[in-house]
């Protein structure tokens, strides 16, 4: 049952249960258990609720069982009905209990309620273990929350806890989303005096990805040059450092490096090279590695590869062979890929191209406001301003509207971060900024004279 679990073998599951039925072995609580956990891992919490609703004497491990693969798909309804019908009937939760009830609400987005939970737990006289704070931390991030997985990791570490491994790459993960690179230095400094094991393969790639991410790339080179270990998802982690600041060189030739080292390449690794090819805008370089994962690794390229494939080709104004290659893929486009295909055609004048891909981009995503302003702005450019209003007016149906810009930063010795969002006038700092731009803008106007 477990292999069947592991591997997510539905059909050898359902043979080990029916051998089970037929030796009468299916009154077994444990086994119950075994079998509920298989059906939930491949995928079938229907089959799961089955085999609980038909377990006569239900112990807290059944009921956590249950709740744990609600939790992992994030159906929070069931996980809260199942959460109050064990206490209903007489089975109180205990810590396992709380931390998958959190978990249920942080992966249907639902921060708020889960930090309410939280609070509720302490209440009832449960303490939060490590566990409870790292989900609450990680749902946090997931979620955009990164500042306040930070707070929480303070909050945890005042309780008298210790953050492990997970903790940390959580924590690190946060950095890297608020590019605040006081706080990765901080967590870094944590790690070298507090960690023995701080040569852990995924608290180096969160260190590489966080310094990257922060501004740092030398020092992100630093750490993946001073490990202990060869493992592919920190040479990923540096590929993709390569990629988001345009060293296509240095990506490649870490991309070349892998075999000397007895790594294969993944998705993930041909993910970031390929991005490092869109940074630099190298299409050739782009080509020949694609060709080289079908044709010589006998990789089968993901939807993402060909949409930077499609990216860099309509960049490149290759729009005939990139709208090939999307008839060609054995995927369905996402929006991303037609957008990139809308703007490329922008710049060509090619009306119908536009015309018929603007058409592809509704059909595929008619509730995201950002495909009607690619389309409104590609009408724009053309000067066809009856289909610009006639976009608008869509949006406006819909109730959709433009998302605005949104940027942060974090100052050197002060707690917290500065977030802006466009057209927002809240900030508690607002008249100097207004002041500081007017000043700026009045020295490039002089300097432009």
């Amino acid at each position: 049952m477990s292999a069947a679990a592991r591997t997510e073998n539905l059909k050898l599951g359902k043979e080990v249960q029916c051998y089970c039925i037929r030796h009468s072995f299916e009154s077994d609580i444990v086994l119950a258990s075994t079998v509920m956990d298989m059906y939930a891992k491949c995928g079938s919490i229907v089959d799961a609720k089955k085999v609980f609703d038909s377990t006569v004497e239900k112990d807290l491990i059944l009921w956590n069982t249950l709740l744990a693969a609600y939790a992992e798909s994030g159906l929070s309804g069931e996980a809260l009905r199942l959460f109050y019908g064990m206490q209903l009937e007489g089975v109180p939760p205990n810590v396992i209990t709380w931390n998958l009830i959190i978990l249920s609400l942080l992966r249907n987005g639902q921060v708020d309620e889960a930090k309410d939970m939280f609070l509720q737990m302490q209440s009832s006289g449960i303490i939060p273990n490590l566990i409870s704070w790292t989900t609450m931390m990680n749902g946090m991030v997931q979620n955009g929350c990164s500042e306040e997985a930070i707070l929480f990791l303070r909050k945890m570490q005042e309780s008298g806890l210790r953050p492990n491994a997970f903790s940390i790459t959580v924590a690190l993960s946060a950095c890297a989303h608020l590019a605040s690179l006081h706080i990765g230095r901080t967590i870094h400094g944590y790690i070298i005096r507090n960690l023995q094991h701080s040569s852990l393969v995924s608290i180096e790639t969160s260190l590489v990805d966080m310094y990257a991410k922060c501004g740092d790339i030398n020092k992100a080179e630093k750490v993946f040059g001073s490990k202990l270990y060869s493992e592919l998802p920190l040479y990923n982690a540096m590929i993709s450092a390569y990629a988001l600041y345009g060293n296509l060189k240095e990506a490649i030739a870490l991309y070349r490096s892998l075999e000397g080292v007895g790594l294969k390449p993944d998705n993930i690794t041909i993910t970031n090279v390929l991005s490092a090819c869109n940074h630099a805008g190298d299409i050739n370089q782009a080509i020949e590695i694609f060709t080289d994962i079908v044709s010589k690794r006998s990789m089968k390229p993901c939807l993402e590869h060909y949409g930077l494939m499609v990216d860099l080709l309509a960049s490149a104004g290759e729009t005939e062979k990139a709208l090939r290659l999307i008839e060609e893929m054995p995927f369905k486009p996402d929006a991303r890929m037609i957008q990139s295909l809308v703007a490329s055609c922008n710049k060509q004048r090619k009306t119908e191209l536009v015309d018929y891909l603007s058409r592809k981009l509704l059909e595929s995503e008619p509730e995201n406001s950002g495909n009607y302003v690619t389309i409104s702005n590609a009408y724009a450019v053309e000067g066809s301003w009856d289909e610009v209003v006639k976009m608008r007016e869509m949006m406006k149906a819909k109730g959709l509207k433009k998302k605005p810009g949104c940027s942060w930063i974090q100052i050197t010795g002060e707690e917290g971060v500065h977030v802006f969002v466009a057209n927002d006038k809240t900030h508690t700092r607002i008249n100097e900024i207004q002041m500081m731009l007017a000043l700026l803008l009045y020295d490039m106007g002089t300097g432009s004279k």
